[in-house]
């Protein structure tokens, strides 16, 4: 709910922080899934320029992370371990995506 209205104060708010960290760090810029780590920060903080420093000082443990675009070594190591230890889980992920596992994209985002 706090992002869902697209004029509501908390997408503005989220906007506003990454344009701001995309000014603030030119090198690095906007990056695709920085609006997942944000967005956390921002509600739980609720202010503006607290989440903003926060994700500042976050940067520098996520910068090449955020700069890796290839994430198939994680997809395949991902599907390997499901595989191994949850077969079922593994033949029915396969079934039903063709074998694709680009749903575990959002996963390597937030986690590593």
């Amino acid at each position: 709910p706090y992002f869902e209205d697209e004029s509501g104060e908390g997408l503005r708010m989220l906007r506003r922080i990454l344009i701001t960290i995309s000014v603030y760090d030119t090198e690095l810029s906007y990056v695709q899934g920085m609006n997942e780590l944000v967005a956390p920060l921002l509600l739980i903080l609720k202010d503006e320029s607290l989440a903003f420093w926060c994700f500042v000082r976050l940067l520098p443990n996520l910068r090449n992370r955020l700069l890796t675009l290839d994430i198939s070594p994680q997809l395949s190591s991902t599907a390997d371990l499901i595989q191994h230890f949850d077969k079922e889980l593994y033949e029915h992920i396969e079934r039903i995506t063709c074998g694709h596992w680009l749903f575990c994209f959002r996963w390597f985002l937030l986690m590593f």
